[in-house]
C-alpha cells in the first residue's frame, strides 16, 4: 500500500517541493529589491502561502508516520485482553509489520516530514543568499 501511494504521488509531491522553494527564493529576491508596497504586501502574502503549502505537505508526512508507529501501542493495549491464540497471533504479525513507520518517499527526497520543509527552505535561502550577492556585486 506505501509503495503504491509513494509511486503515485511521490514524483508530484518532488515537483511541488522544488517549485515552491524555487518560488520561495524568487519571492524573497523581489522582497529585497525594492518594490512600491502594493507589490511589497502582495509578495509577502505569496511568500506566506506558499510557505503553508509546504508545511501543508511535510506535516501530513510527520502525521503518517507518528499515526504508523501509534499502531504497535495501540495493539500493544489490546493484547492482554484477547484469550483466542489465533488473535494473539494476528496481533503479534501486525505489532511487528508496524514497528517500521509507513513513510511517504519521493524519488529525490528520503521522506516527507517536518525536516523535509527545514531543508527545503535552507535551499531555498542559500539560491536566496546567491541572489543577493550577485546582483550586489553587480
Amino acid at each position: 500500500m506505501s509503495s503504491t501511494v509513494n509511486e503515485v504521488f511521490g514524483v508530484s509531491i518532488v515537483l511541488n517541493l522544488v517549485a515552491a522553494s524555487f518560488n520561495l527564493c524568487l519571492l524573497g529576491f523581489r522582497i529585497t529589491s525594492g518594490v512600491d508596497s502594493f507589490e511589497f504586501l502582495s509578495s509577502i502574502l505569496l511568500l506566506i502561502f506558499q510557505m503553508a503549502q509546504i508545511a501543508c505537505a511535510c506535516y501530513l508526512g510527520t502525521q503518517l508516520i507518528e499515526s504508523s508507529l501509534n499502531i504497535n501501542n495501540s495493539v500493544y493495549n489490546i493484547y492482554p485482553y484477547c484469550e483466542d491464540i489465533g488473535w494473539q497471533r494476528s496481533l503479534l504479525f501486525i505489532m511487528k509489520r508496524s514497528q517500521t513507520p509507513a513513510v511517504l518517499n519521493s524519488p529525490m527526497l528520503s521522506s516527507i516530514s517536518m525536516e523535509t520543509m527545514r531543508r527545503v527552505v535552507g535551499v531555498a535561502f542559500q539560491f536566496f543568499a546567491v541572489l543577493n550577492s550577485v546582483r550586489q556585486r553587480g
